[in-house]
């Protein structure tokens, strides 16, 4: 078994090693219609892998024209980049997309509107709506599906079924910046000031504040095995805390410092992943350093690894216990044991736009932002799977 893992991570290195001298399998801007001309900066919001082998796009086109407007534009793509529908997410006012998220019976877009309003849209695998379903918020952070549920936090945390019904809408004292959910169906919200735990029918199990107040980009929450893990950081001094915390308690079962080993302004957003079972990691990076930390699940360090390879915006395990990396138009596969597999970057990428990625049985789709002509265009890089 190990030995067909490593023929896998081999055969795939070679494909993303080569990226950096030819072409990916193809390449196609998404977002506005190819027809039309007008000079736009595109941004890709979201970059969702489906059960079916396909990716959804989020694109948001800022029109430079007079009386310059932004939409966002769905698409669906296959393994050799023909679009199978498209979707144009209209709205008489500025709307933005925080999370898109995949499953059998469909997609679901959830999103803020500049009315202080959250929206989710949901649609069957052709593309076509299923139902829309309008609440107020406006300040949706993340969302999850699991279990057949909805999870969306912001400045409440609602739970829907997948026909929209509302299950259990519950409120916080700040917006919700990172959610949990655990085997139970007791869920976790990560505010800006404390971490809440609620039981599945919403009732309040405990809630334990931080030392400060943290951002939404200072902040990253993980379920795995039982446990949470949870990462804090605070500019001054800068120091980076990672904790398990009993989930069903809420006791801290230990605590990491973590010195923040680079001093930029432009700090990329905390994530955590676990590659296996019982093994944690934490990615923390700047404008020219990517760090990877891997603790057990006793906090004891295993490996740590640091790369120049800028700003990570995007992280993902696959099935193989593999961690992907993306972000400045670097794209990185590590193994479990920190090492570097493979790497890819596009030309012409903007460093500080937020890059996405979504692998799928097929391979591995890389959603980038280009600088073409005066105009910013949203970019898919497909790199097909042996």
């Amino acid at each position: 078994m190990q030995s067909i893992k490593l023929m896998i991570s081999l055969l795939l290195s070679v494909v993303l090693l080569s990226a950096c001298k030819i072409e990916p399998n193809w390449q196609r801007s998404v977002g506005a219609p190819e027809a039309e001309m007008t000079p736009r900066q595109a941004q890709i919001q979201a970059l969702q892998a489906t059960p079916r082998g396909t990716v959804v796009s989020a694109v948001q086109t800022r029109h430079k024209a007079p009386g310059s407007y932004a939409d966002i534009v769905l698409t669906e793509l296959d393994a050799q980049g023909n679009i199978l529908w498209q979707h144009l997410i209209e709205s008489s006012e500025q709307a933005s997309l925080t999370q898109l998220l995949s499953s059998a019976e469909g997609d679901y877009a959830v999103l803020n509107l500049s009315s202080g309003l959250s929206r989710v849209i949901a649609f069957n695998p052709q593309g076509e709506l299923r139902w829309s379903y309008e609440y107020q918020d406006g300040q949706t952070h993340t969302a999850q599906k699991v279990a057949g549920k909805l999870y969306i936090t912001g400045r409440r945390t609602r739970v829907l079924n997948t026909q929209g019904q509302t299950l259990l809408d519950t409120t916080h004292p700040q917006p919700g910046l990172a959610l949990a959910v655990g085997l139970r169906g007791q869920f976790y919200v990560a505010t800006g000031q404390a971490l809440i735990a609620y039981d599945q029918q919403g009732q309040l199990l405990w809630a334990n504040p931080y030392v400060q107040s943290i951002s939404a980009e200072q902040l990253a929450l993980h379920w795995h095995a039982g446990a949470l893990y949870l990462a804090l950081a605070e500019q001054a001094p800068k120091q980076l805390w990672l904790q398990q915390i009993n989930g069903l308690l809420g006791t801290v079962e230990w605590q990491r410092e973590i010195l923040r080993e680079f001093d930029d302004a432009t700090q990329g957003p905390l994530f955590i992943q676990s590659p296996r079972t019982g093994q944690i990691v934490l990615v923390q990076s700047n404008r020219f350093t990517r760090q990877l930390l891997a603790y057990n699940q006793q906090g004891k360090r295993q490996w740590q690894v640091q790369q120049d390879s800028g700003l990570v915006y995007a992280l993902q395990r696959n099935a193989q216990g593999e961690l992907l990396l993306t972000g400045a138009g670097v794209t990185e596969l590590y193994s479990d044991q920190g090492r570097r597999l493979a790497w890819t970057q596009l030309p012409n990428t903007l460093a500080d736009a937020r890059a996405q990625l979504a692998w799928t049985e097929n391979g591995l789709y890389i959603g980038n932002h280009v600088q073409l002509n005066q105009q910013v265009q949203a970019v898919i890089s497909y790199y097909r799977q042996p």
